[in-house]
């Protein structure tokens, strides 16, 4: 066995809000687009992320400079279009997307085909570090920078200059560009994009937020250039643009960069407009079940409408959000136990929270994932909801969500300014989009210990009581039809709301048993720091049981410690003439919890910690790990030894672990990437029976 410990580079993800829409109120749509009229941080009273620079032209031009020194030399450029697919009037329809390519294909000073040229000449690759995207209300192209010198910085604005308003849109290039278009929106058809589709009908009507950015094939085979012209000078201005500059760079100098380069933009024509947000519940049954062929797994969801909201950046809003949310993670963690107790009839069940999309909608949603039994898992969340809003959480559990995400905070905090440039440039790109607020983690940290100091447990019931009013909207989507259709969540929906409702019996948190395991190794080898070009150096030491350490610090990221152990031989490992049990043994492994925890009780015991665990079977290797900050790596290695020596095996999902299996099989056909996933690996090592996929009879026949 091996472990190896490393400061690693590290990019934040990104989490998509849940939806749902609207109830009947009177809203100025006027006033529901904030993120178009300037920075609404700055007519609020939280404070900017000292490392961030936020700025607009007398045109209307917002930007949005970040400084980030994880990776030295480095810089990254985002333009932000806030005009997509829900802009486009029917004859439109696909043109935001297509208008997106044509970008490439030659302005004023950039000919056709030189602008990927000059980019490449800079050290940039066309889709990795140069592309675009284009959603249902803004478009991002995207420049990563390879250096953060002034050739490449100038040259970067001085495309996206181009590319706000001197377009040539060619029309003999748009004829060739349509059957790129076109095999686009085939690649398209999948059936999670189904999924959101008829989720999106379900939810907020007819808006054109719904629609496929992808556009209509009838529309792309046609359009004339003109008709893409009249939405280029629609959206593609100034007050409209947010230009994203962020890494190693010298913020005074790129802003007088910024002013220099797009101080004269001026829009052409009249300004294109926003389809007003959604204000009328859109017609359909109280429960729906619908079937869509191909996707993976069983979701369910309860959502409530309520009058939009726009965003708002104020103490007082941040605040009551928090409440919100720690109110919905206390009623998650619960909801994690009572599925375990319920053998499972999904993988996951939220807990009730707000949903918003900026300028569309607003209300509540409560969502089930890797639904075995819908019928069953719809009476879990209403009995558990009710009980919520009769009994509430109990101070132990919202302690210890307040606990839970201080740690979260503090490790962030404690990172400091060291995501790489691009990870920074595209979080702040989607915030911009949004009009959203920018804190650095310190101020995120501070501002929720000073909060929390006046959150109150009655205030976070009333929250939880407050939310979803009324009768929730009741969604399943499945791979295929659910076993007594929309009636039989009708019967488990009344039953539930009929019960009797009692309060929850909080099971007390187990101490953390895996503190001591034996004398200390012997170091029987030591080779001190030896260098190999990164880092200060590697130390590799051997003990005396065999084990290796490896110990390599960097600088990619501040007060983080990534720590990895790898046993075994992998994949390489494996019988060569028949297919085993191996990668499903390592399943139940590392799902099946602790000799002395259950799973559900050592996620509870280690909530406030910080510290978890993934595992995976690589080529060479089976291994397991985690990111902690170096005051959590004690626990984590306790946690990794004790994974390591006492692991439980338990098998109580083995069923349902089938069934997602089988699911997930049945899925692979209907998309490219199902079918290259299930493939490409033995493919790649001639036929190998170690890399091929299971199927569900082999599966099945290992029980």
């Amino acid at each position: 066995a091996a472990v190896a410990l490393v400061a690693p580079l590290h990019a934040p993800a990104l989490a998509q809000v849940a939806t749902s829409a609207a109830a009947p109120v009177s809203i100025d749509p006027r006033a529901v687009m904030p993120r178009t009229k300037g920075w609404a941080q700055l007519a609020g009273d939280l404070p900017v992320d000292p490392d961030v620079t936020l700025g607009a032209l007398p045109n209307g031009m917002r930007y949005l400079i970040h400084r980030s020194d994880a990776q030295k030399g480095r810089a990254a450029l985002r333009m932000v279009i806030i005009g997509g697919s829900m802009n486009e009037a029917p004859d439109q329809a696909g043109l935001a997307h297509f208008l997106e390519h044509m970008a490439f294909h030659g302005s004023k000073r950039v000919g056709d085909g030189e602008m990927q040229k000059s980019l490449e000449r800079l050290g940039l690759r066309f889709g990795a570090d140069t592309n675009a995207s284009t959603g249902p209300d803004r478009t991002i192209y995207q420049f990563n920078l390879a250096k953060n010198d002034e050739a490449s910085l100038e040259e970067g604005l001085m495309l996206f200059r181009e590319i706000g308003s001197e377009l040539n849109l060619d029309p003999a290039l748009m004829e060739k560009e349509r059957g790129v278009i076109l095999a686009e929106i085939r690649m398209r058809e999948q059936p999670m994009q189904v999924f959101q589709q008829q989720l999106s009908k379900r939810l907020i009507g007819d808006h054109p937020f719904g629609l496929n950015p992808g556009g209509r094939p009838e529309v792309i085979q046609t359009a004339p250039v003109s008709r893409m012209r009249a939405f280029y000078d629609a959206y593609y201005r100034p007050e409209r643009a947010v230009v994203v500059v962020a890494g190693d760079i010298d913020r005074n100098a790129i802003e007088a960069r910024i002013k220099a380069k797009f101080s004269d933009w001026v829009g052409r024509g009249p300004a294109g407009g926003d389809p007003d947000p959604v204000t009328v519940r859109p017609e359909g049954p109280q429960i729906l079940a619908s079937v869509v062929p191909g996707m993976p797994l069983g979701t369910l969801q309860l959502n409530w409408f309520e009058p939009y909201r726009p965003n708002l950046s104020s103490r007082a809003d941040r605040r009551k959000l928090l409440v919100e949310q720690l109110g919905s993670a206390a009623m998650q963690s619960r909801m994690s136990a009572i599925v375990e107790a319920a053998d499972r009839p999904s993988t996951q069940i939220g807990g009730i929270g707000s949903a918003n999309i900026v300028g569309v909608m607003s209300g509540w949603s409560m969502a089930a994932s890797g639904v075995n039994d819908a019928p069953k898992t719809l009476a879990l969340m209403i009995s558990t909801l009710r009980q919520v809003r009769t009994y509430g959480v109990t101070q132990p559990e919202l302690d210890q969500t307040i606990e839970s995400r201080r740690a979260a905070l503090k490790r962030t905090a404690a990172a400091g300014n060291t995501a790489p440039a691009e990870a920074v440039a595209g979080g702040d790109a989607q915030g911009a989009g949004n009009n959203a607020s920018f804190l650095s983690p310190q101020q995120n940290l501070d501002l929720f210990e000073e909060q929390t100091k006046t959150v109150t447990l009655a205030e976070v019931n009333a929250a939880l009581s407050a939310a979803g009013p009324g009768a929730p909207q009741v969604t399943y989507f499945g791979p295929s039809d659910l076993p007594g259709g929309v009636d039989a969540l009708k019967a488990a929906y009344d039953a539930a709301m009929k019960a009797p409702v009692t309060a929850y019996a909080v099971a007390a948190v187990k101490p953390w048993p895996y503190t001591d395991f034996g004398k200390p190794g012997k170091v029987v080898e030591r080779q001190q720091p030896i260098d190999i070009g990164v880092g200060q150096g590697v130390t590799f030491v051997r003990f005396a049981n065999g084990v290796r350490l490896t110990i390599l610090p960097t600088q990619l990221r501040r007060n983080e410690v990534l720590v990895t152990l790898r046993f075994g031989n992998g994949r390489l490992g494996m019988p060569r003439d028949k297919m085993t049990a191996s990668d499903m043994g390592e399943w139940i492994w590392s799902s099946g919890g602790l000799r002395k925890l259950t799973r559900p009780e050592q996620q509870q015991t280690l909530r406030t910690e910080a510290v978890g665990l993934s595992s995976g079977q690589a080529d060479d290797a089976y291994e397991i790990g985690g990111r902690v900050t170096p005051e959590r790596l004690d626990r984590q290695l306790q946690l990794m030894a004790a994974m390591f020596t006492d692991p439980a095996w338990r098998t109580d999902e083995w069923d349902d672990t089938m069934r997602l299996a089988d699911e997930g099989d049945k899925s692979v056909p209907y998309t490219a990437a199902g079918v290259a996933g299930q493939n490409l690996d033995v493919l790649t090592h001639n036929g190998d029976i170690r890399w091929k996929a299971n199927d569900s009879v082999l599966r099945h026949s290992w029980k």
